[in-house]
């Protein structure tokens, strides 16, 4: 099977059957979703990929590309490859490692910048961002994991050492959030997230590079995260911080996005399995359950799905709800069935696959909703963003995974 457009996909896998069936699913993934995204976003005049696509699936005449894009689809296309579900994968993969390396390491100083040219010539924007480190260092460990590139894995210790140098804050722990090279101070407000992508780097080279050093690393912002990011009457994670770690002030510091509340349990107790923490999981127990009692619209008529913000007592600041949230809002609960054996968390899991698919992906189209209002009768952009696949993929992958549906579990 292979959807050369939306409407040739609709009715082929969905919604006759059920998308929580994982021979459903897998079939679905490599036979609808990979091929149409692979057609459309990657570049083969110039190697990586590109950015953006109409809600009719025509290619957005973007002018760029970010580094962070270009890592998350070499994790796409090197975990496909490595769970067989993409026959092709291996090479996209690494026409894509060789456009970043080649293109998007700065000369002296290092590091990945921010944007490129279509062609990878010129730098756009040469900042470096804390962001995209993580996402091109998920990219290559990744891509190390498929390959044993010893390359790939080299590039990542650079990458390392540049955030040693240049961005490690000493004082207050963690990392900036940006740095350019000729200017001082730190870029404010400091944010979470580029360091939970940074964790959830840091686990997958640990993993695949077996050394202690990587999975170290992690550990010293999984202590960040308990001392410093949880904030509020209900440990919510918050999302923009001072340059000493105190919560913004004004309404930044009271911004709290249940999707990295659960984006964050998902890989904790990752990290709890890798470093033999039997207790961390106790810790996490109340923030899973906080999330899930605040952070998914109740109302009735409304769509039951997380919502983009809510504020530190769970009341939505931003009602709408992006397909991400929903894809950790999964990881989280099947990490959680994993971590305490509660099959509640399983038939959860399960049922926001349901809902997915029936708002998100209806149809089974491979062509995503990215983005809906409350009630998920309307999607509120013009375009979609090849970024969300990393997340979509990823959910359904690790589905397959606990369920022993995908041969990757035989290798972790």
């Amino acid at each position: 099977m292979n959807a050369a457009n939306p409407a040739d996909a609709q009715g082929q896998s969905f919604p006759a059957r059920d998308p929580a069936d994982p021979a459903v699913l897998r079939a679905w993934l490599g036979d609808v979703l990979l091929p149409y995204w692979r057609e459309r976003t990657v570049d083969r005049a110039h190697g990586g990929f590109f950015e953006r696509l109409t809600p009719e699936g025509a290619l957005v005449p973007l002018d760029y590309k970010r580094m962070r894009l270009q890592g998350r689809q070499i994790y796409l296309f090197s975990h496909a490859a490595l769970i067989g579900l993409d026959p092709e994968g291996r090479e996209v993969a690494a026409r894509g490692v060789d456009f970043v390396v080649r293109h998007g390491w700065a000369p002296g100083a290092g590091g990945f910048v921010f944007k490129l040219s279509l062609d990878g010539r010129r730098v756009l924007d040469a900042t470096r961002h804390l962001y995209d480190q993580a996402f091109v260092l998920f990219g290559l460990a990744w891509f190390h994991r498929l390959t044993g590139s010893a390359a790939a894995l080299a590039q990542a210790d650079r990458t390392l050492a540049f955030l040693d140098a240049r961005m490690r804050d000493p004082r207050a722990g963690g990392y900036l959030d940006a740095w350019i090279e000729g200017q001082a101070g730190m870029p404010l407000p400091r944010r979470q997230n580029p360091h939970m992508h940074l964790v959830e780097a840091l686990l997958i080279l640990a993993e695949t590079s077996g050394r202690a050093d990587h999975l170290d690393r992690a550990r010293a912002l999984v202590e960040l995260f308990f001392a410093r990011l949880r904030t509020g009457p209900h440990g919510f994670v918050t999302e923009y911080f001072t340059a000493d770690w105190r919560p913004a002030p004004g309404a930044d510091g009271a911004r709290h996005e249940p999707g990295h509340h659960f984006e964050w349990i998902w890989l904790l107790l990752r990290y709890a399995r890798l470093a033999g923490d039997r207790e961390l999981p106790g810790r996490l127990a109340d923030l899973l359950e906080a999330s899930l009692a605040r952070g998914i619209d109740r109302a009735p008529g409304m769509l039951a799905a997380t919502f983009d913000e809510i504020d530190p007592e769970g009341a939505p600041l931003v009602t709408t709800k992006r397909l991400w949230p929903q894809t950790e809002t999964v990881k989280a609960l099947l990490a959680a069935y994993e971590a305490f054996g509660d099959a509640r968390h399983l038939q959860a899991a399960q049922a926001t696959i349901r809902m997915i698919f029936r708002h998100y992906l209806p149809g089974g189209a491979p062509l995503f909703r990215e983005h809906l209002d409350r009630g998920g009768g309307s999607c509120v952009v013009d375009f979609v963003p090849a970024s969300s696949l990393y997340h979509l993929f990823l959910c359904l992958a690790e589905y397959l995974r606990v369920l022993g549906a995908s041969p990757l579990e035989a290798q972790q």
